[in-house]
């Protein structure tokens, strides 16, 4: 039979008249009666080992070492599995909010541990000796093997660090919840705790730290900038420091119990329920874009699995195409949910809870059949230039990257050589505007697809897809929220499809003067490559192109000019702007060779007082006679 799990609860400073049973019961009760509203019903199947030590920490004859260091550190491999149980636990709990912290906090924890009733809190901290008491007293208190949940309240969870790598070696942590920690304040920074905690112990499923912003003892911030690889969640205790502070206002707070509960009990029955919504609805056009961006992934990570040389990048993309993936479909569903329409079944199909582990399988993404309202040769090139898993970075070679892109566009229906063909005319446009660039797999950083965020309203795409509550703005600042600047969006959505936007949008971010000149040779990428690309193929190219970047040439060339009367010789900002002028005009050069000039001088209509918007008309006038 298998013996029961254990939740050790660690309290904090204590009265030494407190009864031990009145003192436990004032977390114990408020804990259980939210684990219930969680949805945890069955409550006897943990065992409870709540230690009372307040006695130990005042008047101490007996005096005892720390007891050894007996948990190694983890090591590489698991460091990353570490790191995807606390990632797949964030999911779960959500992102933090980092609410403002009480200017009075930092002096207040400063000064409280001189006051008579916070007299442990020092004694533990500066004396060796009541340290190595009460972990010996607390070791003695536990099984040689098992599993437990640990959670340390106030000097609680000093306590807790403290004990976690001197386990025996059987004894294995699926959770560790800390609240109202003093840890992160630079008064119970011990310098032999904090090399202790420098790596996660082999021993840890993960570590959640609770703070809140009314409470003065946790110092106005989280323990993560001391011990990196904790996970810093805040939460609402209320403004009254005292109050704020109690095990109970933590304890009964939903997030902080479901944590609790998830570590000792699994998910609830609540987690567990499936939507039952979903229907054999059709995927809009921005979900086709979605799913496109993952099966790209998928067709990388296939490639990669048969190459000896690359199994470790193979490893690491599987990882990241769940966490894409679970984040993606997640943020799609949310966006049918909130604008109460069917969820169509595709999505359902390859959604997934991150939250229950990377053990899992990842649903393979469909395959998509036709791109009806979008046109490949202005989706294909973003999609195959840019890296569609930023932020992550996972080196993958141009032949795998090619052999995924032919899979891709053969699945569309564009036959293999198609992918070829956008292939070698981004490496075109590459060249044309500077040739030490080539070879690189991913041709396009965040930067060139920033302006995709200027047109997603006119466009009517959502930059927040992701769950309000489980993802937040932290997703898509991330770049890992389906439609976020520099993440999906910018491997799906080509700048010629931003021309169809309207007002000019690449020539006002060409010549942003906040954008560098490397940004905006990465800009000028797709729309040249795009060109290349209709020219292959024999198709007519967009004449939004050839204005758009004439007009932004135009509008840095003034700026130039504007600043060069008044600026240094050497000013930065001017060998700036002539670096952008010098990208325009190989840029410019690239389109005449394509045959995209229409005929006239466009600078000198534009002067005249022709915007863009015009010359494209007259162009349209001249091609219909």
């Amino acid at each position: 039979m298998t013996e029961p799990k254990i939740l050790l609860f660690l309290h904090g400073v204590r009265d030494k008249n407190d009864r031990a049973d009145v003192a436990e019961s004032r977390w114990r009760e408020p804990l259980f009666t939210a684990l219930k509203e969680a949805g945890y019903e069955n409550l006897d199947e943990f065992q409870v080992i709540a230690p009372n030590y307040p006695d130990l920490l005042r008047d101490m004859e007996e005096k005892v070492k720390v007891p050894p260091v007996i948990t190694k550190k983890a090591a590489n491999d698991n460091r990353r599995r570490y790191e995807e149980r606390i990632s797949a636990l964030e999911v779960k709990l959500g992102h933090s909010h980092l609410g403002r912290g009480k200017f009075y906090q930092e002096t207040l924890v400063k000064g409280v541990v001189n006051f008579d009733p916070l007299n442990q809190a020092k004694q533990y901290i500066e004396d060796k000796q009541t340290r190595g008491a009460l972990l010996s007293g607390i070791l003695g208190l536990l099984p040689e093997s098992g599993r437990i949940v640990i959670v340390g309240h106030s000097l609680g969870s000093v306590v807790a660090a403290d004990l976690l790598s001197r386990l025996p070696e059987g004894l294995h942590v699926d959770g560790m919840v800390t609240i109202g920690s003093p840890l992160g304040s630079q008064y119970f920074a011990t310098t032999d705790l904090k090399k202790e905690l420098k790596e996660p112990p082999a021993n840890l499923e993960w570590w959640v730290n609770f703070w809140a912003t009314g409470d003065p003892v946790t110092a106005t911030r989280g323990l993560s900038a001391s011990v990196p690889w904790v996970l810093d969640l805040a939460v609402d205790t209320g403004i009254n420091p005292l109050k704020a502070h109690l095990s109970a206002s933590f304890v009964s707070n939903p997030v902080v119990a479901k944590t609790i509960g998830y570590a000792l009990l699994g998910s609830t029955s609540k987690d567990l329920v499936m939507s039952e919504s979903s229907l054999d609805v059709p995927i809009n056009d921005q979900e086709r874009l979605a799913i496109l961006g993952l099966r790209f992934i998928f067709l990388l990570e296939q490639e990669l699995s048969t190459s000896k040389k690359a199994k470790d990048s193979y490893v690491r993309l599987s990882k990241v195409r769940k966490i894409v993936q679970s984040q993606i479909m997640g943020g799609l569903i949310e966006d049918r949910k909130k604008h109460q329409e069917p969820i169509p079944t595709e999505l359902i199909r390859m959604s997934m809870d991150l939250g229950e582990g990377f053990e899992m399988g990842t649903p393979t993404p469909d395959e998509i059949r036709n791109l009806f309202n979008h046109d490949p040769v202005k989706v294909l090139p973003g999609l195959f230039a840019s890296n569609p898993i930023a932020p992550y970075e996972i080196e993958i070679g141009n032949d795998i990257r090619k052999q995924a892109a032919k899979k891709l566009t053969k699945e569309l229906g564009l036959t293999s050589k198609y992918a070829e063909e956008v292939l070698d005319a981004l490496e075109k446009a590459e060249k044309a505007l500077d040739e030490r660039k080539l070879g690189r797999v991913w041709i396009l950083g965040a930067a060139a697809v920033g302006v995709t965020a200027v047109v997603a309203a006119p466009i009517g795409l959502g930059l927040t897809l992701a769950a309000p509550g489980l993802y937040g703005g932290a997703a898509v600042a991330s770049a890992l929220a389906a439609f976020g600047p520099g993440g999906m969006i910018g491997g799906l959505y080509s700048a010629g499809a931003l021309l169809t936007a309207g007002s000019s949008t690449l020539a006002f971010s060409l010549s942003n003067l906040g954008k560098s000149a490397e940004e905006i040779e990465e800009m000028l990428i797709l729309p040249l490559a795009e060109a290349q690309l209709s020219v292959t193929r024999n198709l007519q190219p967009d004449p939004s192109i050839w204005f758009d970047i004439v007009e932004a040439e135009i509008q840095l060339q003034r700026q130039h000019e504007h600043l060069r009367a008044f600026n240094d010789s050497k000013s930065a900002l001017l060998s700036e702007l002539e670096r952008k002028l010098k990208a325009l005009g190989k840029a410019i050069a690239f389109l005449r060779e394509l045959g995209l000039d229409p005929g006239f001088e466009d600078t000198e209509t534009a002067q005249n007082g022709n915007s863009s918007s015009q010359l494209r008309e007259l162009f349209k006038g001249f091609k219909s006679q």
